[in-house]
């Protein structure tokens, strides 16, 4: 239909015209959506979300350390950038598996002004109980974002709300 209708009203050349035409539009439509698109995605949300799940991730790893070790494990910040995983008291970190140096980690490395929003401690027992900072909701920051976790009483589950 479309065809018949082009024959009908535009000689060969302008159909060649009106194709280039409808192909600049096209394209020029593609860019202000792409455009749009990278506006709406916030850099600075990224960061505290990346953070949330590098923290949670290191509170699940002291969680089985306790577990499988059977001794104390948890989390402590040390600082509103930096945080430890210990073994058995506050003071005494945990090895990091891939350094095989102390768990200690500092977020303004990876995460520019990624910061907590207090001073934490979570601690797990033999059953991956936590027995000190259960039921309280942590969280991470920046200037425009904030971003939540907690750990659910008797179980030890992360609640990412």
């Amino acid at each position: 239909m479309r065809h018949r209708l082009k024959k009908l009203f535009l000689s060969k050349g302008q159909e060649r015209g009106s194709l280039v035409l409808e192909l600049s539009v096209l394209m020029v439509l593609l860019g202000l959506f792409s455009v749009s698109f990278l506006l709406s995605v916030n850099p600075s949300s990224a960061a505290v979300q990346t953070a949330l799940l590098k923290v949670t991730h290191e509170l699940r790893y002291a969680q089985n350390r306790a577990m499988v070790t059977a001794l104390p494990h948890g989390f402590r910040t040390l600082s509103p950038t930096r945080y430890e995983i210990y073994e058995q008291s506050p003071g005494n970190p945990t090895l990091n598996p891939s350094t095989q140096g102390p768990m200690q980690v500092d977020l303004s490395g990876d995460f520019k002004g990624v910061t907590f929003s207090g001073t934490y401690q979570i601690e797990f027992d033999s059953l991956g109980r936590p027995t000190i900072g259960a039921g309280t909701l942590y969280s991470l920051k920046n200037e425009s974002t904030e971003r939540s976790f907690g750990v659910t009483t008797n179980t030890g589950m992360l609640v990412l709300p």
